[in-house]
């Protein structure tokens, strides 16, 4: 998520998560916030 510019939803879609939902509530589930907190707090 940090090396491509594909929008979050793709990258769920490409994970093999059911779609963008799923894969957001697997990624917030596990790391405690959402994907899109996520990459904004850590993209340099």
């Amino acid at each position: 998520m940090l090396e491509t510019q594909l929008p979050l939803s793709a990258i769920g879609l490409l994970s093999d998560f059911a779609g963008q939902s799923h894969s957001t509530w697997v990624f917030t589930k596990i790391t405690g916030v959402s994907p899109g907190v996520w990459r904004r707090t850590y993209r340099f």
